[in-house]
């Protein structure tokens, strides 16, 4: 992965997390769970 590509991806992961929080919210109705769902997502990617 180039130089651009990754840090494009990193730019769009940071964008995505309000939608990805609300997701996971959708799914567990937990926020500490939905916490730590996104936290272990992010370190995964």
């Amino acid at each position: 992965m180039g130089h651009d590509t990754g840090r494009h991806l990193v730019q769009d992961l940071i964008a995505l997390q309000p939608r990805l929080y609300a997701y996971l919210m959708s799914l567990l109705a937990d926020p500490h769970a939905a916490d730590d769902v996104l936290q272990e997502a992010n370190i995964l990617m």
